[in-house]
């Protein structure tokens, strides 16, 4: 009986440190293939959710930019225009007609 039980021990202890290594190595290089294809469709799932939430978040910016400016009701009227217009051109209708003061002139008369 102790024979026996030698031999199975024997043959236990050469499962464990000869066949199992070998299972495992085999076991690995063909989950490795599968392992990276998880891995890259896991990738691409989360950059189309990211740019999914970046397009949506913007749409809702400017959505709200929108909805405001519809709400706004802000019109001018022929009135207001011409009104800027004469503004505008006595503004720059009065740049021409004053001289330009270098600054060397304006530091030196701060000077004294």
């Amino acid at each position: 009986m102790s024979k026996f039980l030698d031999l199975f021990v024997a043959f236990c202890a050469a499962a464990t440190s000869i066949i199992y290594p070998i299972f495992w190595i085999v076991w690995e290089i063909l989950y490795a293939p599968i392992r990276l294809v998880l891995a890259l469709a896991g990738l691409v799932a989360f950059t189309c959710a990211w740019i999914s939430e970046m397009i949506g978040d913007i749409w809702k910016y400017l959505n709200g930019i929108f909805h405001l400016a519809a709400a706004s009701d802000a019109r001018v009227s022929t009135c207001e225009v011409s009104m800027w217009r004469s503004l505008w051109n006595d503004l720059f209708s009065q740049v021409g007609r004053h001289p330009i003061i270098p600054d060397c002139i304006l530091i030196t008369s701060m000077q004294l």
